[in-house]
């Protein structure tokens, strides 16, 4: 979606106050001085190319332009969206993973749990719908956009009813190392891989 940079200030906030470090992905609509914040703070950062359209409808060359110039505004702002790939809507084929595979991002991260926040959902309801999908090693996906109000406070609500379930949060990095994947280590050349969902046995 289209990112808010207020949005994205409230999150930034909220995750700060609760000692999380999460892992965004970028979009050509992330502002600079939205990314640099983001970059700042220390969190991990994913490309999910410029433009957000659904990239299993474009040319594999098209593809490459708007991941290098993610990575491009990641770079300016002293950090690097590599080697996360997060496809837009989720939606992917064997020609987006060679693409980015070959471009360096080795994983495409999808999500496990979606509560729709774009939608405008109230943050009572997100946490709800979070909370009752938590399993050890889930990905959440949740939305910097102006139509999603609920998120911020949502953020403070879903984490600390995790925490009081056992679980702690992690960046996709820390969470690939449960599985023995080590994003700091060379990739090979190849297809990216796909993760929707992480075998963690751990909460």
């Amino acid at each position: 979606g289209v990112s808010d940079e207020g949005q994205i200030d409230a999150i930034l906030q909220n995750l700060g106050t609760s000692g999380v470090k999460a892992t965004f992905f970028i979009n050509g609509s992330t502002s600079q001085s939205a990314l640099d914040k983001i970059v700042a703070a220390g969190h991990e950062i994913g490309n999910q190319a410029n433009s957000s359209s659904i990239v299993t409808g474009i040319t594999a060359e098209q593809l490459a332009a708007e991941v290098i110039l993610t990575e491009d505004a990641v770079i300016n702002a002293g950090g690097s969206s590599k080697p996360y790939f997060r496809a837009p809507g989720g939606l992917s084929n064997a020609t987006v993973l060679e693409t980015v595979g070959s471009l360096g991002y080795g994983y495409t991260i999808g999500w496990s749990i979606d509560p729709w926040d774009w939608s405008g959902n109230s943050a009572s309801e997100i946490t709800s719908i979070v909370t009752s999908q938590l399993t050890p090693g889930a990905i959440i996906l949740l939305d910097a956009g102006s139509t999603a109000t609920g998120t911020p406070a949502a953020l403070l609500d879903i984490i600390a009813q995790a925490r009081a379930l056992g679980y702690d949060f992690a960046t996709i990095s820390s969470l690939l190392a449960w599985e023995g994947y080590y994003p700091e280590e060379p990739i090979l050349t190849g297809p990216s891989q796909l993760f929707n969902q992480v075998n963690t046995d751990q909460k």
